[in-house]
């Protein structure tokens, strides 16, 4: 490292994209960088949140609604390193009376966090999809928001500390979002064929869901400008060995797996940069969030970002 090279601190979750940047093969033009994988993935937000603790930091997309809504010190770049479809994140329990998604109202329903993306996605999905009322269920809360200065509806309740797989399992609830690890002839996944349900919904719509963004805390913008283009140049760089490693032969990590996947689905890159490729899905789940209670105005895509990065693809 140079003398002129700043040094910039980088949460992030564990995922194979960021390789070249870990391993020092790509980094930002003048700075080094301070890689932190912070695991599970909302302790990550909520730290960059709570201490600002890092300097470049994911956030999850609909927390950022929150926080530019909020004024807090924080701007995105367009950088979208996380992506899920939510098809396949919606599980119930048989013993329920649930058939069909339109039966999941008057019924508990299990999620993390009321305001977490993934809920946020699959609620939408369902509401626009298949006539679903998210307010007629009642949403019961295992873990607490990123952000408590925008209070959750009165149609929830809080568990903290329960484990949704738990609650599923014994019929606590009768379904849930994004559950993970239910080992029980009792819980089902409610939509059968995800994949092809994936498929015909991408078709209809062009929108690839985004969870997660890049955010720079703006004391650092302020010092150091050049800061989000030379990071969005670096993560593009390091991106590209990346897609280069998914079509390469061998075993494969989890998240890799679930990047060809995604890549099938939409025909192409599985982690498209740039306001414009991902303009439907922010229009989406910007509205997803409003529809819910979670922002109280839809923001302006192009507000979100940093000016000097909105039209970098």
């Amino acid at each position: 490292m140079t003398t002129a090279e700043k040094t910039i601190k980088l949460g992030i979750v564990a995922r194979s994209q960021y390789a070249a940047l870990k391993e020092g093969i790509v980094k930002p033009q003048g700075a080094s960088l301070e890689i932190v994988e912070v695991s599970p993935m909302p302790k990550l937000f909520d730290r960059m949140i709570a201490d600002f603790e890092f300097d470049i930091s994911e956030m999850a997309i609909v927390t950022y609604f929150q926080i530019k809504e909020l004024g807090l010190p924080f701007t995105a770049i367009p950088i979208f390193p996380m992506r899920a479809f939510p098809q396949g994140t919606i599980s119930y329990n048989v013993n329920s009376g649930i058939t069909r998604p339109k039966d999941l109202e008057g019924k508990k329903i299990g999620v993390r966090a009321y305001a977490g993306t993934a809920g946020v996605w699959a609620r939408g999905l369902l509401a626009s999809e298949y006539g679903f009322d998210h307010k007629k269920s009642t949403w019961v809360l295992t873990d607490i928001e990123h952000l408590d200065q925008i209070p959750n509806p009165p149609n929830t309740i809080n568990r903290k500390g329960d484990k949704l797989s738990d609650l599923i399992t014994s019929g606590d609830i009768d379904a849930g979002l994004g559950i993970q690890g239910v080992d029980s002839p009792d819980v089902k996944a409610l939509i059968i064929d995800v994949t092809q349900a994936t498929a015909d919904w991408f078709a209809q719509t062009g929108v690839f869901p985004i969870n997660n963004t890049i955010v720079i805390r703006d004391e650092v913008l302020a010092a150091n400008p050049e800061i989000a283009e030379t990071f969005f140049a670096a993560y593009k760089q390091a991106k590209s060995f990346y897609l280069q490693r998914l079509i390469a032969q061998g075993p494969q990590a989890r998240d890799e797996e679930t990047d060809k996947r995604h890549g099938d689905i939409v025909g192409g890159d599985p982690l498209p940069i740039g306001i414009e490729a991902n303009r439907k899905a922010l229009q989406m789940i910007a509205q997803f969030s409003f529809d819910q209670g979670v922002i109280s105005a839809i923001p302006s895509i192009d507000d979100l970002f940093v000016p000097s990065t909105r039209y970098l693809s």
